[in-house]
């Protein structure tokens, strides 16, 4: 739901239905044009003229004071508001600015602010333009939605059930399975004003009856599709997206006035800054947009070779090509069979080399970095000077950030072209195995970072490629189980950091260990990742037996390291089934070997366990020598994650000291460094200490708030509250329940459950900080 506007354009079209009029009746009795009407209704005009208000009262036959007050109306009008600093849009930079589509762009606008309509579908060919228009729609209405606007890209997902998943991450909504998750994405939309862009949805459309449930449920949110199919729901309003016009021979004398050539003319120019549109070329230009149906990608890609032909030596390449332009499936439209002609003239320009670079890359999706592209692409030219070519020839974009390597991307249209010529190669099976082979290779390079003491860029690493992790996974699953494994046990360092929900980690890899039964080190480190996911998931029977495989193979294998680290996490899962003593032998036994075998990681870790044992047996006063030589072995290897967890650790026991401020310092200390590392879990589980302090401290509208962040979080992650934190916890939501004000914390609860893990730790910083 948009925030309040003014009541003009909803008064018009009450009295216009009132009166029992269509706009086109209305627009015959004004003598205003349908377009005026419409827009006035859909507040695309917020302050119509006064001429035209007086000529809509004459016709609705408003008697003088109705009148008045509808000029009233009129003059109250207030401008759009301004974005703030609070909006929270993800709306991707789109290089280039938007040419010839502002009509698209503010009809869109309008059909945006119907408050009747809740789900719009830009369909049309690829290549139309149908996600910048969207997103220029969306950057020009944002601000009129109280939580801005969100952007979920859709095309690297390779099956309709990663799409609700693929929403709820965007939204930072997560759900322990999908029934949860559908109900808890439902329940965020109810209660935000907010502007949903699901982009690149033609691939998915068995997913459709699922967005079909959200926007039934009386959501506050409005979600806006780009698909080149309609989603055959009901509540869908499609928006089609045309191709441009393309001026006759007649009108050559008002090219200007045609976005198409606009097109050709900028983008030409940025390959070639000295081209012009002459009397000499101009025929041409107006003849290679006709050829390519005046679709904006196809005329780009047409403007990018002026850098090496004139507009004169394009045509004659496109016209030779002419009969792909009427052939081919029956059941596809023409625009869509053009667009594939667009991109096979472009691709036909390039050598043999270059074309078979193009097919290689189009296995990675969401983007590949340089590195990527040489382990991948096997190719006789230099891969700089290909990738070069291709950017030049506006076949893929190079995607610039200050806080990582140059990454690249391809158009999605484009990809699934190149990938259709891979497939017809032959090379396709080969190439897969190379993309698969340096994931697994590219993570596991990045496991002594995940290990060290400071993962934040290694963890960016691992987000970042996750598409291509997970097509790797698939890839691996059917052709080469050995590797998915590999690729797991890498990837599952990432996972110990629980940054998100840790559902998706434990189905990978399950579905990999599925894939064979081989009993080998890969296996056992796979094992190992999934142990975690499934004692975070509190399934400690089964985290129990995974964690006995794996341990029997690790020993087979002499592997010191593996068993000391599954050791300790046997007597994690103890620990969470309230067994200390059997939490102490394991931590006892890890030990030995770590101290054995010099791993002060390892070391920092069994320390650590045997203090939370004492804590949980119900002697905080011997838990502390433990905790403090665990905290003195993280720091001696400054690594952020350990020290921010032993910080939190000690807070529990000084808290349990009756000690409150140092308690606090402690906790803070540790925020600090799980708000850095992005570990929700863990943030939320001191976080939920902090709520008891707050409570004993009186401070309970700020207690129930950041419980509702905290079991929030639980929720995001899938992993439920730590032992240590359970007890201490529900005697905070004790005195919060026995409060006078439960409508206030009940209000507060809901506002806390909105919290992003920034504003919660500024949140808890500020516990015991006011008079």
């Amino acid at each position: 739901m948009m925030t309040s506007r003014s009541p003009f354009g909803d008064e018009l079209r009450r009295k216009r239905r009132e009166t029992g009029l269509t706009q086109e009746q209305l627009a015959e009795r004004s003598g205003i044009s349908i377009r005026a009407i419409t827009d006035i209704e859909r507040r695309v005009v917020e302050r119509p003229h006064v001429d035209t208000v007086r000529l809509l009262a004459e016709a609705l036959e408003l008697t003088p004071d109705e009148a008045q007050e509808w000029l009233n109306l009129r003059q109250a009008t207030t401008p759009l508001p301004q974005p703030t600093a609070g909006d929270v849009s993800t709306l991707p930079d789109i290089p280039n600015h938007l040419i010839g589509r502002d009509e698209s762009v503010n009809e869109l606008i309008g059909l945006l602010r119907e408050p009747d309509i809740k789900l719009v579908n830009l369909t049309g060919p690829g290549g139309v333009g149908k996600t910048r228009i969207a997103v220029e729609a969306a950057r020009r209405i944002a601000s009129q939605f109280q939580d801005g606007a969100r952007f979920v890209d859709l095309a690297p997902l390779l099956h309709p059930e990663s799409v609700l998943p693929a929403i709820a991450e965007e939204l930072q909504v997560r759900g322990t399975n999908r029934t949860t998750l559908i109900e808890r994405v439902s329940n965020h939309l109810r209660r935000r004003s907010v502007l949903l862009i699901l982009d690149n949805f033609e691939h998915l459309l068995p997913a459709a009856p699922e967005i079909a449930w959200l926007v039934n449920r009386d959501i506050s949110a409005t979600v806006v599709v780009t698909s080149r199919a309609r989603l055959q729901l009901q509540a869908e309003h499609e928006f089609p997206i045309s191709t441009l016009a393309v001026p006759d021979p007649s009108e050559i004398d008002q090219l200007a006035d045609f976005p198409v050539v606009r097109i050709f003319e900028e983008r030409a120019r940025q390959a070639d800054p000295a081209f012009e549109l002459t009397s000499a070329n101009r025929n041409d230009v107006i003849e290679i947009c006709r050829q390519v149906d005046g679709l904006p990608l196809a005329v780009e890609l047409a403007a990018a070779r002026v850098r090496i032909m004139s507009p004169g030596e394009i045509l004659p390449r496109l016209k030779e090509r002419q009969h792909l332009l009427s052939g081919g499936f029956k059941d596809v439209p023409n625009r869509h069979r053009t667009m594939r002609d667009a991109i096979s003239w472009s691709y036909q320009l390039l050598d043999s080399e270059e074309q078979r670079m193009l097919r290689q890359l189009s296995v990675f999706v969401g983007g590949w970095t340089l590195e990527a592209a040489i382990a991948v692409c096997q190719t006789n030219v230099d891969i700089v000077d290909g990738l070069t070519s291709l950017r030049d020839s506006n076949l893929i974009q190079r995607i610039d950030s200050a806080e990582e390597d140059s990454r690249f991307r391809m158009l999605e249209t484009i990809r699934q072209f190149a990938l259709e010529e891979l497939r017809k190669s032959g090379e396709h099976d080969h190439v897969r195995s190379s993309q698969a082979r340096y994931c697994r290779d590219h993570a596991s390079r990045l496991v002594p970072e995940l290990l060290g003491p400071d993962p934040v860029e290694a963890m960016a690493a691992i987000e970042r490629d996750m598409p291509n992790i997970r097509l790797a996974l698939d890839w691996a699953h059917a052709h080469d189980p050995e590797l998915g494994l590999d690729l797991c046990g890498a990837v599952s360092w990432y996972w110990l950091r629980v940054r998100g929900d840790i559902s998706e980690a434990r189905t990978l890899i399950s579905r990999s260990l599925e894939s064979t039964s081989t009993r080998s080190p890969s296996r056992m480190r796979a094992l190992s990742g999934l142990v975690w996911t499934a004692h975070m998931h509190h399934d400690s029977d089964v985290a129990v037996d995974y964690a006995q495989d794996a341990l029997q193979i690790a020993r087979e294998s002499g592997d010191d390291w593996y068993t000391a680290w599954l050791l300790h996490l046997l007597g994690r899962i103890a620990y969470f089934e309230q067994a200390p003593d059997e939490a102490t032998r394991y931590a006892n036994e890890s030990l030995q070997i770590a101290r054995r075998i010099e791993d002060t990681w390892l070391v920092a870790w069994c320390f650590q366990l045997l203090g939370i044992a004492r804590f949980i047996a119900g002697e905080p006063e011997s838990a502390r020598p433990h905790l403090e030589t665990s905290h003195e072995a993280w720091a001696s290897i400054d690594d952020e994650f350990g020290m921010a967890a032993l910080s939190a650790l000690l807070g529990v026991v000084t808290r349990m000291e009756g000690k409150y401020e140092p308690a606090l310092e402690l906790f803070r200390s540790s925020l600090a460094r799980y708000q850095r590392l992005g570990a929700i879990w863990f943030a939320a589980n001191f976080i939920a200490e902090i709520v008891a302090l707050a409570a004993y401290l009186g401070e309970t509208e700020r207690a129930a708030r950041l419980s509702g962040f905290v079991e929030e979080g639980w929720i995001q992650t899938g992993a439920g509250p730590a032992p240590f934190t359970a007890t201490s916890y529900q005697d905070a939501r004790r005195l919060l329940h026995e409060s006078e004000a439960l409508e206030e914390i009940a209000s507060a609860r809901r506002h806390g459950q909105a919290m992003t893990l920034d504003e919660a730790v500024f949140e808890a910083l500020l516990v015991g900080t006011e008079a």
